[in-house]
């Protein structure tokens, strides 16, 4: 059995520039046990870091930190006898600087794994196995056919499930027009500029 060394290498190249799509793990904000809480007159906060990282999805943890961009997950109780409408009733502060929250479709547009890359392992296709004696008419095994479509296919429907999972999650868990109402707790995911790891807190905004 001997499969050319130019192959080899070409195999060892799209997987060091491509790698292999990644799945999504649901976040669940609702489920989660959050890390910090804060109390005030009008408020019960509680929220968490590194969510993307801590559901086990690597991989969009990474590109978040290379987009400068994070993703939080919070609580928000109300407490005042109002309805108070997110965020124009709600400011949120990064240690003592005011913080602007991104949309879901500006988030997940940076995290998106690219699935067009993934077309790259069409090059296996020529791949070749070659079976018996090399130099008396070894038997040839076109086993690129099966490798360059099939590992294709395989990470552009994962990478492209996987986008459209985050998104989905994204807009079910936007706490952007939300309304709380007096005593109703509402569970969500927030998308900011990358703020470190300042101590979050919110302040209610009667403006």
């Amino acid at each position: 059995m001997k499969i050319k060394v130019r192959n080899l290498l070409i195999i060892l190249c799209l997987v060091i520039f491509c790698g292999c799509a990644s799945s999504y793990k649901s976040i669940n904000p609702s489920s989660r046990s959050l890390n910090t809480k804060l109390e005030d007159e009008n408020f019960v906060f509680e929220y968490s870091y590194d969510v993307l990282e801590n559901a086990g999805n690597k991989r969009y943890s990474k590109k978040e930190t290379k987009n400068s961009i994070k993703l939080i997950a919070v609580s928000i109780k109300n407490k005042t006898d109002n309805e108070i409408k997110v965020p124009e009733n709600i400011d949120f502060y990064a240690g003592t600087y005011k913080v602007k929250l991104l949309e879901p479709y500006e988030y997940s547009h940076l995290l998106k794994q690219n699935t067009i890359s993934y077309l790259l392992y069409l090059l296996l296709t020529p791949l070749q196995l070659r079976m018996g004696d090399p130099y008396n008419d070894p038997q040839i095994i076109p086993i690129g056919f099966v490798l360059g479509p099939g590992i294709t296919l395989l990470n552009a429907v994962t990478s492209s499930s996987a986008n459209s999972k985050i998104e989905k999650e994204l807009i079910e868990n936007n706490i952007l027009g939300k309304i709380i109402q007096p005593g109703e707790t509402l569970w969500g995911l927030i998308c900011v500029g990358n703020i470190g790891y300042e101590p979050l807190s919110i302040k209610l905004n009667k403006s």
